[in-house]
């Protein structure tokens, strides 16, 4: 009784290992009819599944697939957003696809919020109340990467990297800086939407294009402030 014991022991442990797995599995997907859920790597290389979305991530898709297009009324909004800040419809979409796959309610650990996941100081600074707002966050992010690639010469790759990691950190490495996370996050996106230079334009009412041209502060020598957008020294 004892040999069969021992002679049988290491069959039942295969067995319980994949009766472990189905039930995983199907516990997993009746899950995932309610919520979507997500994996991620932690800086210690520890696998997270969660329903907890880590926004901005490039290593964070769903458990079984996140969505490649945004649904029909968010497309519209992403689309008017986009060709009003003389942006490509498909570039952002692919930009929000990475950053939050197209969740409104995407939270990062750092505390950027909705779909192209703002930070707090962007969202004041692009005059957003709420940006959970999905009208809102969308102008502001759609104005905050027009604005980074105008900044960056149209140089597609610096502007994202920007968007992740902030000028700052691009001005000082003189390009994608060298974290992984944002290393990643450019790539991704890239492999998503693939060129390297972007030309900025506006459009007016009319529906004319004409280069792009931020809004600055020049001083005058009788010292009045003016604010224009024309070029000029």
């Amino acid at each position: 009784m004892i040999f069969r014991t021992l002679m049988l022991r290491p069959l039942w442990k295969p067995f319980l290992m994949w009766i472990s797995f189905f039930i995983l599995f199907f516990l997993c997907l009746s899950h995932s009819l309610e919520a979507r859920l997500y994996t991620y790597v932690d800086e210690n290389g520890v696998l997270h599944i969660t329903d907890f979305w880590q926004g901005g991530s490039p290593e964070a898709p769903s458990f079984f697939s996140r969505p490649s297009s945004p649904p029909p009324h968010l497309r519209e909004l992403i689309h008017r957003e986009s060709k009003a800040k003389g942006l490509d419809p498909k570039l952002v979409e692919s930009l929000i696809r990475v950053e939050s796959g197209f969740d409104p309610q995407a939270v990062s650990s750092k505390g950027a919020v909705g779909l192209m996941q703002l930070m707090p100081e962007t969202a004041r600074i692009y005059g957003v109340d709420n940006p959970w707002d999905v009208v809102q966050n969308v102008k502001a992010g759609t104005a905050y990467l027009r604005d980074l690639l105008y900044h960056f010469g149209g140089d597609l790759e610096k502007a994202l990297a920007a968007y992740n990691a902030g000028p700052g950190a691009v001005k000082r490495h003189g390009g994608v800086p060298p974290y992984p996370e944002t290393q990643r996050y450019v790539r991704r996106i890239l492999s998503l939407y693939p060129a390297k230079k972007v030309k900025v334009t506006t459009v007016d009412d009319r529906g004319n294009r004409s280069p792009y041209r931020p809004i600055r502060r020049v001083r005058l020598p009788d010292g009045t402030v003016l604010y224009t957008n024309l070029p000029g020294s």
